[in-house]
């Protein structure tokens, strides 16, 4: 787990675990339009539309996103490496259920 870090070499201890470069698939629409040259014909221009695919290739994780990480936000490798991006709920100031020591958590634990 690798919660928002401070060194780029801190974050790079994560990165430089992952598949360096991902495909990313793009949709570009493509139009265009001419006028019929032939006078004779029905038609006074032709049209087409199309959508181009392309792909990239990016990095899956750049040690940048580990450095701009929001409170709360963790980047996990687990069940076998896979990356999960997580949020994990932050305590507020009015929550006084909170246990403050260990021994208040056993015994909260026992108690069911």
């Amino acid at each position: 787990m690798c919660l928002r870090v401070i060194e780029e070499r801190t974050a790079r201890f994560l990165t430089d675990k992952l598949s360096q470069r991902v495909p990313i698939y793009s949709l570009q629409p493509y139009s265009s339009v001419s006028d019929a040259s032939n006078l004779g014909q029905e038609a006074d221009f032709t049209s087409s539309n199309e959508d181009r695919i392309s792909t990239n290739e990016v990095p899956m994780l750049t040690p940048n996103d580990l450095l701009q990480l929001p409170k709360g936000q963790a980047y996990c490798l687990i069940e076998g490496g896979q990356l999960w991006k997580i949020r994990m709920p932050l305590p507020q100031d009015e929550m006084q259920d909170i246990p403050m020591t260990v021994e208040e958590i056993t015994f909260f634990m026992r108690s069911f």
